[in-house]
């Protein structure tokens, strides 16, 4: 399997959300990014890392990673692999002892930034959910397979409300779909 490396570049709060903010993640060469939605407390997290507060080397993830054998830390690695409801799929790995573990992709980033452990997406999903990278940019492409299903339905209602018939048609689609895969998955 090939893979991207995914490097954390920007974030910014989203207008008119109750505390969410956009996160964008970029491969080595700033072509494409991968724009995520966070809510306000991993995002507070991650400020106060990449502001490096004073302080925040007595929180307890930065504590655990120091008592962690620094050998150990730069045999690790996360690999997002696929998106399934709304979420996307990413296992933190051990090379050495090959043990995989399932980690939350705002975890993850905010990992990334605190450790030396590398973030990696499946190249075909990374083709397939980003966009050409433009820094600073005013507006973002947020793929709608990644938008959690109660956020999807508001929209939905908003979209109808607003006689979006268009973006009101691919919302449904993509929460029937969902549904779809979810009845399957039970069988």
């Amino acid at each position: 399997m090939r893979r991207v490396r995914l490097f954390f570049r920007e974030m910014a709060q989203i207008v008119g959300s109750d505390g969410l903010s956009a996160v964008v993640l970029s491969d080595d060469s700033r072509q494409r990014a991968l724009t995520l939605v966070f809510d306000h407390s991993i995002t507070e997290q991650m400020s106060l890392r990449l502001r490096n507060v004073p302080g925040h080397e007595t929180f307890l993830p930065e504590v655990l990673l120091c008592m962690i054998d620094p050998d150990v830390t730069e045999q690790m690695e996360m690999l997002v692999y696929d998106v399934d409801d709304g979420q996307y799929r990413v296992t933190l790995l051990n090379q050495q002892t090959l043990t995989l573990r399932a980690i939350r992709m705002s975890d993850a980033v905010l990992l990334s930034i605190m450790a030396p452990i590398p973030l990696y997406i499946d190249e075909h999903l990374f083709e397939r959910q980003s966009s050409p990278y433009e820094a600073g940019s005013q507006g973002l492409y947020i793929p709608i397979n990644t938008i959690d299903t109660q956020r999807l339905t508001a929209e939905l209602e908003k979209a109808i409300a607003n006689e979006d018939y268009r973006l009101a048609s691919n919302l449904h689609k993509e929460l029937e779909s969902r549904r779809s895969q979810s009845v399957n998955k039970m069988k």
